[in-house]
């Protein structure tokens, strides 16, 4: 059963990236309910379609960074003992950061570019064959008579290409 008290918890899960599916588990609902709820409450729907938008645009953020390479920082801890001013050791931690760099991954370049233009870049490509002057494909047939079958079977057979026996 809906309830409005529904819609900010939506709209925070979705801004998590979670599915329609995910929803109706946390809801304890059907898939078919969300759906429904979706086309029944403008609200809901609103929510879900507010939250998605930016989560989507951190994912493809995200995607175009690791397709194209990027820098990041890496910081790391160390435990270290100083000396005191009056010579006693104190226990410390030495905070180093690293600038790294990540290189672009062509995975992620692949998959970019089949999506944002898979008229180029799909795997397979769909060619259409077309007749003179964008036409129809014309087949012609010849009837031919005996006279010229009994070579070209008699060929056929030589080669090993048909059995034959006439029966």
């Amino acid at each position: 059963m809906y309830r409005d008290e529904y819609v900010p918890t939506a709209h925070k899960l979705s801004l998590l990236g979670l599915t329609n599916e995910q929803l109706a588990g946390v809801f304890n609902v059907s898939l078919p309910s969300i759906e429904k709820w979706m086309r029944t409450y403008p609200a809901f729907k609103s929510a879900i379609k507010d939250g998605r938008n930016p989560a989507d645009g951190r994912v493809v953020k995200r995607l175009y960074e690791r397709a194209m390479g990027y820098q990041y920082e890496e910081i790391t801890y160390e435990k270290i003992v100083v000396a005191g001013t009056d010579g006693e050791k104190i226990p410390a931690i030495k905070v180093k950061t690293v600038v790294k760099q990540a290189l672009p991954d062509t995975v992620a370049q692949i998959f970019w570019l089949k999506n944002r233009q898979p008229s180029y870049w799909r795997d397979r490509h769909h060619t259409e064959v077309t007749g003179a002057d964008g036409g129809a494909i014309k087949q012609e047939m010849k009837v031919i008579g005996q006279d010229e079958l009994r070579p070209a079977l008699e060929a056929l057979v030589t080669c090993g290409a048909i059995q034959f026996s006439p029966n």
